[in-house]
């Protein structure tokens, strides 16, 4: 039987798809980077030739964009639970509501359907195979909250920095948040070894090693 030992954290996004941290190893994982890199390719030759009004040759690119992106999902998602089982990981993933309304840009809105809902089904439907538990959580203010003292700082870009002296990735700093509100929800559903005191401390201690004071 699967036993729980630790937690994953989350969090998806446009400059890092994918930010992967476990909390037992304080090992933070960037996947996904190429996303951008499909995405910006097709959505330009699209455009150019929907400009040309080459209908079939449209069709045919958004395919391959298509299949290419289902490769890449395929590839993250399968990195994702081979990290959690190997670690006897709870996965938590961030709940990404409104998310292209939120983002501004029509390119970054494009990139958005990079099927982040495709990939938590992947990933839902592996660790289910696998045993391994996956909890869903709200990633509302995840990247502007410290982690390590809990209040709101500031994000400048990629970089988040807190009053209380922390700074971080501000990906990698919302991954941990997420790691921290799966806790409660690991704990109601009995599947996790440590105790929340225990567990917190850990996430705290890790976290506070890893910041850098101005």
């Amino acid at each position: 039987m699967y036993k729980s030992r630790t937690i994953i954290g989350i969090d998806l996004g446009l400059k890092n798809p994918v930010t992967l941290t476990n909390m037992k190893t304080n090992k933070t994982l960037y996947l996904g980077k190429e996303l951008k890199q499909i995405r910006g390719k097709y959505f330009y030759l699209r455009k150019k030739l929907g400009k040309e009004k080459k209908l079939k040759q449209i069709i045919k690119i958004k395919n391959k964009e298509k299949r290419k992106i289902n490769t890449l999902l395929h590839t993250v998602s399968k990195e994702i639970i081979i990290n959690a089982y190997q670690n006897k990981s709870t996965i938590v993933i961030g709940k990404l509501k409104n998310f292209k309304k939120n983002k501004g840009r029509k390119f970054n809105r494009k990139i958005s359907s990079f099927s982040y809902y495709k990939l938590t089904q992947y990933l839902e439907y592996k660790a289910r195979e696998k045993g391994i538990p996956f909890i869903k959580v709200s990633e509302f203010n995840t990247s502007k909250t410290c982690s390590v003292c809990g209040t709101i700082g500031k994000r400048d870009k990629n970089w988040f920095k807190c009053t209380c002296g922390y700074e971080d990735n501000a990906d990698r700093n919302a991954s941990i948040n997420i790691a921290k509100r799966g806790l409660s929800q690991e704990l109601k559903l009995g599947v996790v070894a440590s105790t929340q005191k225990s567990l917190n401390e850990e996430i705290s201690t890790k976290s506070v090693q890893s910041c850098v004071i101005a």
